[in-house]
């Protein structure tokens, strides 16, 4: 959606992103007495050898290395 907010820097050895995704948007997908919300955050990287490698906020949900309630964010009133 339009409304989230990134911001990406690149930084000596690496980068820093930030995003912001609005409660709206949130309870479009899940309503308003939405509890909890699971995010998968990934980046890739290419060397430019068109080998990639892929870094993870978490693990997958899907790896076999996921760890139950990886990546998941709880309301609190």
């Amino acid at each position: 959606p339009e409304d989230i907010i990134r911001d990406i820097k690149v930084m000596e050895g690496g980068y820093q992103m930030e995003t912001a995704i609005p409660l709206t948007y949130i309870e479009e997908l899940l309503g308003e007495d939405w509890q909890s919300i699971r995010v998968n955050v990934w980046a890739g990287d290419v060397d430019g050898k068109n080998a990639q490698e892929i870094y993870g906020f978490q693990p997958a949900w899907r790896d076999k290395d996921t760890r139950v309630g990886s990546g998941t964010f709880f309301r609190q009133e």
